[in-house]
């Protein structure tokens, strides 16, 4: 299908034995895939210095599009890089994450990718590396405050903006930082799924959950229905709400089930009949995620044959021409192929994951349209490196901002 949006993919289709390659049996990089991905890493670095030189006026504060998210990204080189700089990349995103508290335009925004609550959240990992306790603490103390903004009935629900970012944030700092913030989760999560219910019933929609956002009822993960669900499902073995919600939950799942194209993409929004963004924010690369996890939750082979179809399509159409970022690039779409594969362990899909991961290295082709936000987390550069570096440990990696490390 050619939707004009991506790249014909040229690449061999999958024989059993060249993930080996890649990755020996137990999932350790081969040393040529480890030199090629390091080169491709440091590479990249060297641009993003650049970029940072040049751009550094310029940039917002947020985890989504500005140095918020290259904070994270040195965040995650300080943790994945085995290379004597981890206290180098440390510094650099505490310094990076100083100037995003100041180019921040909107201090009361509570989600991880758009608001305030990102930045605290990975202050909070960095001061606890660096042995900050004060710092730590303060910050820990403003993010949970946040939790008090989640009342505000203006606010949406879905993950770039509104309160199920704010949950991902708490479920950031759970992990890194092995602490316990149910309490406020449940309290959050109650209201998601309290709005979800009456927006659902009030304007008879077909599922049991539906959100709303600029006047569309989106279903991918960044604004809308799918987004909202993984977060909800991840969270199901610790929240009371989750539980006693359940079976909403899984309408909700059902009902995105029931709109997928016979391709294996799904309709960015409601009303929208067309098949066209194959991105994680708005189609099957985004969606993969909550499937997989219904099919552990569940135990039910239908969405795990949804995912597999989700993954055919992004194989077909998901080298795009927008670039190699994570929200409409060809990193993030890699990593739908992770998401399977840890759920799967068909090797079919690690291979697909690593040719995506190729083809990202591959900046001399000329595949990359310049992102709007060029050396960004979500759009740009930074994106693409995080994916790389995840690259490294496949069964540590996780899509940033959106997936937490070995619970995915």
């Amino acid at each position: 299908m050619d939707d004009g949006r991506h790249f014909k993919n040229d690449f061999d289709s999958y024989v059993p034995g060249m993930e080996k390659e890649f990755y020996d049996q137990l999932g350790n990089c081969t040393n040529q895939w480890k030199k090629k991905l390091m080169e491709s890493i440091y590479a990249y670095l060297r641009k993003l210095e650049d970029g940072l030189s040049l751009q550094h006026h310029r940039l917002s504060g947020s985890v989504y599009g500005g140095s918020g998210g290259i904070a994270l990204t040195y965040l995650q080189l300080s943790k994945m890089m085995q290379d004597g700089y981890s206290q180098n990349y440390l510094r650099k995103a505490e310094n990076l994450l100083q100037v995003s508290f100041k180019h921040l335009k909107d201090k009361n925004q509570v989600s991880f990718m758009s608001g305030v609550a990102g930045l605290l959240a990975i202050a909070c990992v960095i001061y606890d590396r660096m042995g900050d306790k004060n710092r730590k603490a303060e910050c820990l103390k403003q993010l949970r405050r946040l939790s008090n903004l989640c009342q505000n009935e203006s606010l949406p629900d879905e993950l770039l903006t509104g309160r199920i970012g704010y949950v991902y944030a708490m479920k950031f700092i759970e992990y890194h930082l092995s602490c316990e913030e149910q309490q406020i989760i449940d309290e959050v999560i109650k209201i998601v799924i309290n709005s979800g219910m009456n927006y659902a019933q009030v304007n008879s929609c077909h599922s049991t959950l539906m959100y709303k956002w600029h006047d569309k009822e989106y279903i991918g993960a960044a604004h809308g229905l799918a987004g909202i669900l993984y977060l909800l499902l991840k969270d199901k073995s610790k929240s009371a709400a989750v539980q006693e919600n359940l079976s909403v939950i899984k309408g909700g799942i059902d009902f995105i089930l029931s709109i997928q194209f016979r391709e294996g993409n799904f309709p960015s929004s409601l009303g929208n009949s067309r098949d066209r963004l194959v991105h994680w924010c708005h189609g099957a690369p985004g969606i993969v995620y909550l499937l997989c996890e219904a099919h552990k939750v569940f135990n039910e082979i239908k969405y795990l044959d949804a995912a597999k179809t989700c993954a055919r399509a992004i194989w077909q159409r998901g080298l795009l021409y927008k670039g190699y970022g994570l929200c409409h690039g060809v990193a993030g779409n890699g990593y739908a192929f992770l998401c399977i594969y840890k759920t799967t362990t068909d090797p079919t899909y690690l291979y697909m994951a690593c040719k995506f991961a190729e083809w990202c290295m591959d900046s001399s082709s000329g595949h990359a349209r310049t992102a709007d936000r060029p050396i960004s987390l979500m759009e740009g550069l930074s994106g693409t490196i995080y994916f790389l570096t995840d690259m490294l440990n496949i069964s540590n990696a996780a899509f940033p901002a959106f997936q937490i490390p070995n619970t995915s």
